[in-house]
Formats: C-alpha cells, sequence, structure tokens
C-alpha cells in the first residue's frame, strides 16, 4: 500500500497487521521483541513478514515505514 495518498510520500506499507505490537524505542533508536515459536516440525520452512512504523512527524501523516524483511523458521 502505498501511504503516499495519506500524507506519508516515500512510505509503504508492505506487510499486513495481522499481528501488530508496540514495542517502546530506548534513547538509541533501539528496540527489540521476542516472540516464542514452538518447537514443531510443521512450522519449518515458515516464513514471517515484519516492517515497522515510527511516529516521525517527517511527514503529513506523522510516521515512517521501515523497509520489509522476511524471516524463515528453520
Amino acid at each position: 500500500f502505498d501511504a503516499g495518498i495519506l500524507g506519508a510520500p516515500g512510505c509503504s506499507l508492505l506487510c499486513s497487521s495481522d499481528f501488530s505490537h508496540v514495542v517502546t524505542v530506548d534513547g538509541n533508536g533501539d528496540a527489540s521483541l521476542t516472540i516464542p515459536v514452538p518447537v514443531n516440525q510443521a512450522l519449518h520452512g515458515f516464513e514471517v513478514f515484519a516492517q515497522t512504523a515510527s511516529t516521525s512527524g517527517g511527514n503529513l501523516l506523522g510516521f515512517a515505514a521501515s523497509d520489509a524483511m522476511v524471516m524463515r523458521l528453520r
């Protein structure tokens, strides 16, 4: 989804929001989130997609989006 039409030019939402989580960012701009994954052979090769969005005030919408990433469970 191109968020430019909402006032955030250059920002694209590349992942669904099926699961979202608010994470606190420290003074260095670092954040982390631990999600437990059960040991289950059926999950082998499962792909999880992620992207961050942060309040930046750098555009009319007031947020910036990161690039997306994919994680493959092994």
